[in-house]
Parts: structure tokens; C-alpha cells; sequence
């Protein structure tokens, strides 16, 4: 890579690298040795013991409930879905549309005040079960690369 006047150096080229190889374990299937864009029940699973009850759902009506408690099914199909996601290279518009809503803030503050308010984003929960998969597998990556990243707070 270069900088901003033009110059190559070795921090950009391991920048590089390390982008090519986490591009490949977003895309690893874990029973393989071969890269491929394959999503397991495990990595499905996983992501779904971490959703939690009673929020609110997005404009898809689903709640994080319907998924707990599909059990294996719902899971098989997630599975199936973030495939196909995956191999299409293309996320559903449905996934990409949220709601934002405003909360107010309460303990007796004017109503009509707006600044008594804060937003919420509601997402399709398929969406951020999704996201989830996928920050695992950085996650998982980023453990075991021993990336450092620079200002890391």
C-alpha cells in the first residue's frame, strides 16, 4: 500500500497481509482445510446462545425468541440463509433496513423536550445473528494472529 506522498512501507505491506488472511477466515469453513464461504451449525449456534430475550424485533416482526426456541430447526435454516448470503456476496435490502425510534429517557423530565429523548435502532434480529457469525470469526482470527492494533483502547 501506499501513503499519502507515495511511499511504500513494511507496516502497509503487513496491513496487507493480514487483510488477505482474515478475508480467507471470514470465509473458512472450520471442517476443511480449503477456503470457502461456508457458515456451520456451530458458528450458528454459538451466535444464538449469546441473542437475548425480550427486545424489541425490527421491521420483520421476528423476535430473538422465535430463534431460541427453534431449536435445531431454526438454526439449520440460519445456516442454510448465511450460505446463501454469503455465496450470493449480496445482503438481503430487508437486513439493511432498520427502524429508529426515540425513548424517552423518563424519571420526570418534560415529555416535549427532545433532549429527554435518545434514539434506538431497531434491526431485523437475522441481521445482527448475521453480524454476530461474522465478528466472531474476526474475533477468533484476531486471538490468534496476535494482532495489535494501533490506539487500541
Amino acid at each position: 500500500m501506499e501513503n499519502v506522498f507515495g511511499h511504500k512501507n513494511d507496516k502497509d505491506e503487513l496491513n496487507t497481509k493480514n487483510q488477505n488472511e482474515l478475508s480467507q477466515l471470514l470465509c473458512s469453513d472450520e471442517n476443511t482445510s480449503q477456503h470457502s464461504a461456508r457458515v456451520n451449525h456451530g458458528e450458528v449456534r454459538t451466535a444464538v446462545r449469546s441473542l437475548m430475550t425480550g427486545k424489541s424485533p425490527g421491521l420483520d416482526l421476528i423476535f430473538n425468541e422465535h430463534i431460541i426456541y427453534g431449536g435445531e430447526s431454526a438454526t439449520h435454516l440460519l445456516c442454510h440463509l448465511y450460505n446463501a448470503v454469503l455465496r450470493s456476496e449480496h445482503i438481503p435490502d430487508q437486513w439493511q433496513t432498520s427502524v429508529i425510534i426515540p425513548l424517552y429517557k423518563g424519571k420526570g423530565k418534560d415529555k416535549a423536550e427532545l433532549n429527554n429523548y435518545r434514539p434506538i435502532t431497531l434491526i431485523p434480529c437475522i441481521c445482527k445473528l448475521f453480524e454476530k457469525v461474522m465478528l466472531n470469526r474476526i474475533n477468533k482470527f484476531i486471538k490468534t494472529q496476535s494482532i495489535n492494533f494501533p490506539n487500541r483502547q
